[in-house]
């Protein structure tokens, strides 16, 4: 029996999903209920870290392979009409950083394999600061992985946001969490993960979202080169679901003259009808039309990616944002997976399911996960992440 049940739904309800008998049709509901059975979903989320920790080591097929070695068959961004630009490599992550209350984060703790993070932490942080990156032993792990990789994009959802300690009562002393001690005034979660040499942009009215881009790589447009940038912007869905955006986009410009348009989204959880078509509209403003008549991905090289809330592959044709997606992304679609793309590729979320994923219309790559892909083990072994990274290696060639 999972810790929550939703008022409406006999079994279990875990991470924003209900996976009552009625809450998907036929066949595609009978699937998904042997999936969840065979992975033994309903125990809520235990996995295995294997020997991970902070210092690991890229999976072979990322770190030693050339990354001029990938595939090249692409198209050129808006740069100088005319110019001709030599093939650009670079890595991108983007990272669901957040954790669930859901999650039986005492099991281990009882059994003494614990990481620390317990049910108290956990519920405070759901309370207060929206499940996200508030645990100080997860940010130094997820901050010393970074810097091991250091990739040129970075793109994470439900990152602590520090103003946010100002408006919650003190947290429990000795527990590690971000908001004690707090006095205002201190670099934020993202310039402590990335530091000085990178470029940050952030969300106004959802701060949870955030994009780092080297800047020895490149910086956003319209923006300082130096200090927080606000341009990574979107809009609610009003009326229907979440009026604060969810999915948002900004202009990086790389150093050689060209650029891309970089989408990070985040949207909304749950497997209800509600919720299905909430999701599918936010998808919509990144595909079709963000509210101004433009999608959010309108630029001559697009890089989507984020923490979509739905398994395209598992999901098809029984949630109607799944459906949604897979009108634009996959063969013969306008875009394509640099991520996995398919139901075998490594889960990135503890249910098993693939909710994160990266596509382009021009760039192409590679990805692996770490706690999914052979070999790669999680970046800490702890029950706080509920996601896992998604580290691929990108190509853009004129």
């Amino acid at each position: 029996m999972c810790p929550e049940q939703s008022e409406t739904c006999g079994d279990c309800y875990l991470m924003g999903y209900c996976w009552c008998g009625n809450s998907l049709p036929g066949e595609k509901m009978v699937r998904i209920l042997v999936l969840i059975a065979a992975v033994s979903l309903c125990s809520c989320g235990l996995f295995d870290g294997g020997d991970g920790g902070a210092d690991v080591a890229r999976a072979p097929d990322v770190a030693d392979v050339g990354k001029s070695d990938l595939a090249t068959d692409l198209g050129t961004g808006e740069a100088d009409v005319g110019k001709s630009y030599a093939p650009l490599p670079f890595q991108v992550v983007t990272f669901n950083v957040g954790t669930s209350s859901q999650t039986l984060h005492d099991t281990d703790e009882q059994a003494g394999d614990g990481d620390g993070y317990t049910s108290t932490q956990a519920e405070y942080i759901n309370d207060y600061l929206g499940n996200s990156l508030a645990w100080n032993p997860a940010e130094d792990a997820l901050r010393d992985w970074l810097a091991k990789h250091h990739p040129e994009v970075v793109a994470m959802q439900e990152l602590m946001y520090d103003p946010w300690c100002a408006d919650a009562p003190a947290p429990p002393a000795g527990l590690g969490l971000v908001c004690e001690g707090y006095k205002g005034g201190q670099p934020l979660a993202a310039e402590r993960l990335l530091g000085k040499a990178y470029h940050l942009a952030y969300t106004v009215g959802q701060e949870d979202l955030w994009v780092g881009v080297r800047k020895d790589f490149g910086h956003f447009r319209d923006c300082p080169e130096t200090g927080l940038c606000t341009k990574l912007e979107g809009q609610g869905v009003f009326g229907e679901c979440n009026e604060s955006p969810r999915v948002t986009s900004i202009v990086v410009q790389v150093h050689d003259g060209r650029e891309f348009v970089l989408v990070n989204a985040h949207t909304t959880a749950g497997m209800t009808e509600a919720d299905q078509a909430c999701r599918a509209k936010q998808i919509e403003q990144i595909f079709l039309d963000a509210g101004d008549g433009e999608p959010l991905a309108n630029g001559a090289v697009n890089l989507v990616l984020g923490d979509m809330n739905t398994d395209p592959f598992l999901f098809a044709g029984a949630d109607a944002s799944a459906n949604t997606w897979n009108q634009y992304v996959g063969p013969g679609k306008s875009f394509h997976y640099l991520s996995a793309d398919n139901p075998e590729g490594p889960a990135t979320h503890v249910t098993t399911m693939r909710l994160d994923h990266v596509v382009s219309d021009v760039l192409t790559g590679s990805c692996v996960v770490p706690g999914g892909s052979p070999g790669l083990p999680l970046i800490m072994k702890t029950t706080f992440f509920d996601h896992r990274p998604v580290l691929c290696d990108v190509m853009w060639t004129d």
